[in-house]
């Protein structure tokens, strides 16, 4: 047993140190691209949008195959919001017995199963090609809560704009933790209830001799409600997660292990009743998938401008982003680019477009610049939603262009020497120029040269708001192929260059000298 708990606790911390190395010099070292892939849910949600197979369906096969000879082990000794679940239960038992917290007077929450419903709903609108597995993914979850907001290299940077939406979804389990720690994994997780359905298959389970007498010890002490002492004494092979504290809590030792032979978890210890419920639950979780899936295709609250081909304004994505709608299906909102991202631009977005872009991350240059030397948020985004790009490659991957709004630039406005956004530019896309009637240079963007990279915009002296500002027009979104050669054929001139001297024909529409 203490060897088991070692074990689990043993993954769990590679788990969380995998994360905060991202922010880190051991950046490289990082198993969180693969970690991620722990999830059952990503690899069938990959099958249905046909994916390339990569080693990582390794992962995949091990944990199904250990499911159905195991059982639902997975869920205690693997997974990561399990193990913080669990975790949060001790911090919170030593705080009551210590007297730190009051005694807990809270009641069982009265949730109905909703797992199963869940699960449908998730493959069915991936096969109508939307993305809700990130809602309720426990790794995903995990990945983000302890990369974006528990790690304490974060603590000493900047953090997040309007987090408090983000972190509400992420505590969500911790917060149905009242009564019982493991409500989220009983009533709402889809990957327990995949695994809890292949276990039922075959594999071991736990029974009770004929010494035992009911004492109703270990229905008392199992966090995932597994248990029935009634006349039916029964343990439950779908919900057990193989803790193993009813056979170490056991008084009169009555409980032991037995091989579960094919379908007999998943129909003979099922009444009726149980049954008739579950394909109920099917058939909601079908229709729940069918509505998401037809409401995401109108523009409004659940879907973004982006159905009609219009991009908002803040909506900067990530160098290397697939195009949109399939940037959204990849990204698992697991938040590894964002915690990985040294400037820190990269930011959770929120309402801006949508329900369905919830999550995902954009580039904010007001916070930080997306530096031609960095190419990290492809290097360990784990699904392909960002590509893996060279730094030729990534400098040529055009994510927008800056915008000057004269009436707020203190050289164009105030007519007062300002040279900040162009000394802040690496691609010399701003050159300063003579304006008849004005005392001093002025800044204008060379569209051809700007890479959207946001320098300008984080350096700009003007607040509240910039008087130079990213927008995505121009933006290069490309699923496959070189940006270079994309580039090159859109006419742009992307590079670091050395300064060059200005010419009245570089300048945009609006900006023309007398």
């Amino acid at each position: 047993m203490k060897l088991l708990n070692s074990a689990k606790w043993g993954i769990f911390t590679l788990f969380i140190l995998s994360i905060w190395s991202l922010d880190t010099q051991f950046h490289d070292l990082s198993l969180s691209p693969s970690l991620i892939y722990l999830d059952p849910i990503w690899h069938i949600i990959g099958f249905i949008e046909k994916r390339p197979i990569t080693f990582h369906l390794i992962i995949f096969v091990l944990i199904i195959i250990a499911t159905l000879f195991l059982g639902r082990f997975f869920c205690y000794y693997v997974c990561p919001l399990g193990s913080s679940l669990d975790l949060f239960a001790k911090i919170k038992g030593f705080a009551k017995k210590h007297g730190i917290l009051p005694p807990s007077k809270a009641k069982a929450l009265e949730i109905p199963h909703l797992n199963s419903v869940i699960f449908v709903a998730i493959i069915v609108a991936a096969v109508m090609g939307l993305n809700l597995g990130h809602l309720t993914s426990p790794v995903s979850i995990s990945s983000a809560l302890f990369g974006l907001f528990l790690s304490p290299i974060k603590w000493f940077k900047r953090g997040y704009l309007n987090p408090w939406l983000h972190l509400f979804s992420l505590l969500l389990p911790f917060l149905l933790a009242q009564k019982s720690h493991r409500t989220w994994c009983i009533h709402i997780c889809p990957t327990g209830w995949l695994l809890g359905f292949i276990s039922s298959i075959g594999g071991l389970r736990l029974i009770f001799s004929e010494a035992c007498n009911s004492c109703g010890k270990c229905q008392y002490i199992c966090t995932m409600n597994a248990i029935e002492t009634n006349d039916r004494k029964a343990i439950k092979a779908n919900q057990c997660h193989l803790c193993l504290l009813c056979i170490e809590n056991c008084p009169q030792h009555a409980i032991k292990f037995e091989k579960l032979t094919l379908g007999e978890g998943l129909i003979g210890s099922a009444t009726l009743g149980e049954f008739t419920k579950e394909r109920r639950q099917f058939l909601l979780g079908g229709l729940f998938g069918l509505a998401i899936s037809g409401v995401a295709t109108q523009k409004g609250v659940f879907s973004g401008d982006y159905i009609r081909s219009i991009m908002p304004n803040d909506l900067i994505r990530p160098p290397g982003a697939l195009p949109e709608q399939t940037f959204e299906l990849l990204c698992v909102r697991c938040g590894l680019c964002m915690a990985n991202c040294p400037s820190n631009t990269l930011q959770p977005l929120g309402f801006q477009n949508g329900v369905l872009s919830l999550f995902t991350p954009v580039l904010v240059p007001r916070i930080g610049a997306c530096y031609p030397d960095c190419n990290l948020c492809g290097e360990i985004c784990p699904t392909g939603a960002i590509r893996k790009l060279d730094l030729v490659e990534k400098q040529w991957a055009k994510v927008g262009t800056a915008v000057i709004t004269k009436e707020r630039c203190i050289a164009w406005e105030w007519e007062k020497r300002c040279l900040v956004c162009d000394e802040a530019c690496p691609y010399d896309a701003i050159t300063m120029v003579e304006i008849s009637g004005i005392k001093v240079l002025v800044p204008i963007v060379v569209e051809s040269r700007c890479n959207g990279c946001g320098a300008c915009e984080m350096s700009c002296p003007v607040y509240p708001q910039k008087a130079i500002q990213v927008s995505p027009m121009g933006e290069i979104r490309l699923a496959s192929g070189s940006y270079r050669e994309e580039g090159k054929k859109l006419g742009f001139t992307l590079g670091l260059k050395t300064k060059g001297l200005a010419t009245g024909q570089e300048m945009p529409p609006g900006f023309e000298s007398d």
